[in-house]
């Protein structure tokens, strides 16, 4: 049964954020989903969390940008700061964290800047945004997606295809509808191609839509362009404050978004997380077999905060 929370605007970042949850039979921990790029992308209903036994985690979604896209005081700092204010805001002492993508790398930020309140952490498809991460984005995918990769440089005239990110983000930025939704479009369906194993339409037909491609475009570029307004290695180098913290990495084995390399790095930095390769998956969360380990690790991570020991999260 739905419980009502109110709206809290998080004018800092430009963000208005909305939330959704379920009643518990029992106590419940509180869960953060560290949303992909503030977008509209956000849906309660995907979360992937599932009642064990008659009772229910409640899960606390998502902040959506106003306008989608808006980058004007949007940058990872800001966004740490939003995630604390919204926890004030509802009164959540300690609340587990649950990041994919650049999800992943939020939830890290967030995890290393408040570690006291942060009961889990579940990551998936990790992102660190290394400078050799966003080369890989713009150059590397297409070894594997030629075509879609061909697509996204040719969209540029030739003369602004020797630096495809600033190109684009002079675009993207661009006020004009008739120059930054066309870039936004190419931008949005050259990473939603790579983003499964396996052709997925529904899944394109979302990054088709003009505010999804409008918001994840020009708010990837903005902090490719500033990586990320963190220090280099920022996410890397501060794990020291929150090694303690039970922690599980979901990666697809054939992820082209963010390759297992960052996830292999992550996880030899920090060997105390539970980490686990999936052998048939790609990118989304939605792939059957992160899906479904996603689900095992939030429903292990469910014992933490309800008057249970906390353990650490263990990959099958």
């Amino acid at each position: 049964m739905p419980i009502s929370i109110p709206k809290l605007n998080l004018t800092r970042a430009g963000c208005s954020t909305s939330t959704a949850a379920t009643r518990c039979t029992g106590r419940c921990a509180a869960i953060q989903r560290a949303c992909r790029w503030s977008s509209s992308t956000a849906d309660p209903a995907r979360v992937p969390v599932r009642p064990i036994g008659g009772s229910s985690i409640l899960p606390i979604i998502a902040s959506r940008s106003k306008p989608l896209g808006e980058t004007i005081d949007n940058t990872t700092p800001h966004l740490v700061a939003d995630l604390e204010r919204l926890r004030q805001h509802l009164d959540v002492d300690r609340w587990h964290v649950f990041g994919g993508s650049w999800g992943s790398t939020l939830a890290l930020a967030y995890a290393e800047a408040h570690p006291a309140r942060v009961l889990s952490l579940a990551l998936r498809g990790i992102f660190l945004c290394r400078k050799k991460e966003i080369d890989w984005f713009l150059n590397g995918m297409g070894w594997l997606q030629p075509e879609i990769a061909r697509d996204f440089v040719e969209f540029l005239p030739q003369a602004e295809r020797g630096d495809l990110m600033a190109s684009y983000y002079r675009r993207l930025m661009d006020p004009d509808p008739a120059v930054h939704l066309p870039a936004a479009r190419m931008w949005s369906i050259y990473e939603g191609t790579c983003c499964t194993l396996l052709p997925n339409p529904e899944l394109m037909a979302t990054f088709n839509i003009d505010g999804v491609a409008l918001s994840v475009s020009r708010l990837e570029c903005h902090y490719f362009m500033n990586d990320i307004f963190l220090p280099p290695n920022s996410l890397l180098d501060n794990l020291h404050k929150i090694r303690h913290i039970p922690a599980a990495i979901v990666q697809g084995r054939y992820d082209l978004v963010c390759p297992p390399l960052s996830a292999d790095d992550l996880h030899r930095a920090w060997p105390e997380a539970a980490y686990e390769v999936i052998a048939d998956a790609g990118h989304s969360a939605m792939e059957p077999g992160i899906r479904n380990a996603l689900v095992r690790v939030m429903n292990d991570f469910r014992r933490i905060g309800a008057d249970k020991a906390p353990r650490r999260a263990s990959a099958e």
